[in-house]
């Protein structure tokens, strides 16, 4: 027993020790986390108010709102207003201002005329003047109502001003408003039944604090609120009180809302708990003590087996038993470890004998063994390449099958070449290179798009300096310094170059260039002969799905060219036109314009094809058609009507537009077209009908008739004249 004790103090002083660091910890976590509830649930407090206070002020906001959009309907105002205005008399404004005053439930309830003059204002001004001049007046007339919060002279107010129209003609503006004062804090008080102050950057605006507490207001915690958009919160321990700030939008117009939360309860509360928790904790403490010498007497326990355990270890590898030293547990224990440990160092060196001759055994299958990985290393890196290069294979033919079926989806040729530059990203990772497409009028070669990091200095370049449209077949550039390299190349490479033309059905419509990007693997000539001849077979391969859609593509949009212009003038033809007349009107529709209709005759046609013969008449009408694409603004659509009739559609356009343009038209071609035949220079004039859609017409096809019946009268009136539709 008396080798016991000296163990039980130290280990039950520590316990002593780690139960009273426990038992005040558990006291302040127990406080703080008591302090922060409380104090989360002021924030909830004042967060959930600041939601009550900004719907009251959006519900006062959309009142204003409301009553605004109502007052537009209001015949008494605008014909009181509408009297005032044109004879002086301010008694029929005056009356109905009046009796709608009470009924509204405003502060601010005044009228204004055009020049923001206060004509008249049913409330009482809290200042000692009116003012001539609100801001937000010119607002209102250019944007038709406004509601804004905004300072007057006589303090902050909410406003809703609307102009007062009558038909076309504007008389003045409307105003209704509240006031942001005490009274209007007191009154968001008395709902939410918390302490409520408004301020904006200049400071506190509207306060439903006692006077004596509207010092505790920090003006920088306003502004810093407001500017941050952030809420902060402050406190006042000694006056128990905790103010909440938080920005708040009112009608478009940055404010902060300042809510007093008193914290005395909370205090209280947590006085109470803390006695309460400082009982539970010494409860604690007694049990911890009560239970700590237990555990002492239970950790003692271990040792003693464990040093059973030794000795039985001893026993079993020297067959001899040792008798137990006089001492405290921890001695017994160390003593037999001791003996222990001796005995086991002795068995461990007649191991290390029987090791050694393992260990050169071991060495020598080692060996073996590092001969066999490495052939096998060798094997599994060669079926890796080709693992590798057959998935490399499968990516091309899905990026080969995916550029086919991208290009019949293509509605331009535009479209493709991004297409097929993105393929080549893909498949030419390390590469760099550009599309060229042939320009058949200008014998040119233009680089479309490019990939890679390669510099292009001129986008355009003839075809004799690409050494593969001169030999219709692809050129490769293996050897820099010895193979030919093209004009058009820019970026000199050391690992080679090759150029592919693009034909399909005998055309070449242009070529692909590729420049060799810096490949580690290559090692000599060969690889570089054979990794170009591999990159040459796959440009080969794009080159067979493109071409044959780019041609596709033209073949479409010459087709469809045809199918909408005058294959004589090069303008539009009477289909097309209907069409596009059918879509501005639509737009006429929606967007409230007008649709200029210029009908054209050439006057003495028959005859001047009689006299002159067809040639001189075709050449009549595709100077005309020059002329009309040249002299009309892109948006218009000039088209061949029939004959010797044509059309032009002005987009956007007045009669009185339409009128000058047709007169322009019909000046600049009597006085500058001159067509030539058989040396003659032979003048022309022409006829002109002006419609205007939707004004000579209820659909498209009425206003066109129009213009075509102007034109009739136009002719019958000694033509060379311009004549508008009635």
């Amino acid at each position: 027993m008396k080798r016991n004790i000296s163990l039980i103090f130290p280990i039950l002083g520590m316990q002593v020790l780690l139960i009273l660091w426990t038992t005040l910890s558990h006291y302040y976590i127990e406080v703080n986390t008591l302090r922060h509830t409380l104090s989360e649930n002021e924030t909830d407090k004042a967060e959930y108010t600041h939601f009550i206070v900004e719907s009251l002020i959006k519900k006062e906001t959309s009142k204003l709102s409301g009553l605004s959009k109502a007052l537009k309907n209001r015949g008494d105002l605008i014909n009181g207003l509408a009297d005032y205005i044109s004879s002086g008399n301010i008694t029929n404004l005056k009356n109905a201002m009046d009796m709608l005053f009470p009924q509204f439930e405003v502060d601010i309830f005044q009228i204004a005329d055009r020049n923001k003059k206060v004509l008249y204002q049913a409330h009482n001004p809290k200042g000692s003047h009116e003012k001539s001049e609100h801001h937000g007046v010119v607002e209102a007339m250019l944007a038709d109502d406004i509601i804004m919060a905004s300072e007057l002279e006589e303090g902050w107010a909410i406003r809703a001003i609307v102009p007062a129209y009558r038909g076309d003609d504007l008389y003045g503006t409307i105003t209704l408003g509240m006031w942001i004062d005490d009274g209007y804090a007191q009154n968001i008080s008395n709902a939410t039944e918390v302490q409520v102050s408004i301020g904006s950057v200049d400071g506190v605006i509207a306060s439903s604090l006692p006077k004596n507490e509207r010092n505790l207001i920090n003006p920088e915690a306003i502004k810093t609120s407001i500017l941050t958009l952030k809420p902060t919160r402050v406190e006042y321990p000694k006056a128990f009180k905790v103010l909440h700030y938080a920005p708040i939008d009112v009608a478009n117009e940055p404010f902060c809302l300042i809510i007093g939360i008193d914290t005395s309860p909370s205090f209280e509360l947590l006085q109470k708990n803390k006695a309460h928790i400082i009982k539970v904790s010494v409860l604690i403490l007694i049990i911890a003590l009560s239970l700590a010498g237990g555990i002492t007497m239970i950790l003692l326990r271990p040792l003693k087996m464990l040093n059973s355990k030794a000795k039985e270890t001893v026993r079993d590898l020297s067959g001899m038993d040792f008798k137990e030293p006089k001492g405290n547990e921890i001695k017994n224990l160390v003593n037999s470890f001791n003996v222990m440990v001796q005995k086991l160092s002795d068995h461990i060196k007649e191991r290390r004998r029987a090791e050694d001759e393992l260990k050169k055994h071991k060495e020598k299958l080692e060996d073996l063994v590092i001969e066999r990985t490495t052939e096998l290393r060798k094997s599994n890196e060669k079926l890796t390449n080709t693992i590798q290069e057959l998935e490399w294979r499968t990516n091309e033919m899905m990026l080969l099958n995916k550029l086919g079926d991208l290009l019949q989806a293509c509605d331009s040729e535009e479209e493709t070449y991004n297409i097929i530059i993105n393929i080549c990203k893909q498949l030419f990772p390390v590469d760099f290179g550009y599309l060229c497409i042939l320009d058949d009028n200008k014998k040119i070669l233009k680089i479309v798009a490019k990939w890679g990091d390669v510099n292009i200095y001129d986008t355009e370049f003839e075809q004799n300096q690409c050494w593969a449209i001169r030999r219709g077949k692809e050129h490769i550039v293996i050897n820099p310094d010895f193979d030919p390299i093209c004009p058009h190349v820019t970026n000199k490479t050391n690992f080679g170059s090759l150029c592919v033309p693009m034909s399909a059905q005998g055309e070449v419509i242009g070529m692909i260039h590729i420049s060799i990007g810096d490949n580690k693997n290559e090692k000599s000539l060969d690889d570089a002969e054979r990794i170009i001849g591999s990159k040459m077979m796959l440009v080969k391969s794009i080159i067979e799905r493109y071409a044959p859609g780019v041609i596709n593509l033209r073949l479409r949009e010459t087709l469809r060219i045809q199918s909408i212009r005058d294959p004589l003038t090069g303008l539009y033809n009477r289909r097309h036109m209907t069409e596009s007349l059918e879509r501005e009107a639509r737009r006429v529709e929606r967007r409230g314009i007008s649709i200029g209709i210029i009908m054209i005759d050439v006057d003495h046609f028959k005859q001047f094809n009689d006299t002159y013969g067809h040639e001189a008449g075709d050449k009549v009408l595709i100077e005309l058609g020059g002329y009309f694409k040249k002299f009309t603004r892109g948006e218009d659509i000039a088209c061949r009507y029939g004959g010797e009739e044509f059309i032009l559609i002005l987009t956007d356009a007045t009669l009185e537009n339409t009128l000058n343009k047709a007169e322009e038209i019909r000046e600049q071609v009597k006085e500058n077209l001159k067509i030539k035949h058989l040396g003659k220079l032979l003048k022309i004039t022409i006829s002109l009908g002006v419609a205007v859609y939707p004004e000579h017409g209820e659909t498209t096809e009425d206003a066109i008739k129009a213009a075509d019946k102007a034109l009739y009268v136009a002719k019958s009136k000694g033509r060379d004249c311009v004549k508008k539709a009635k």
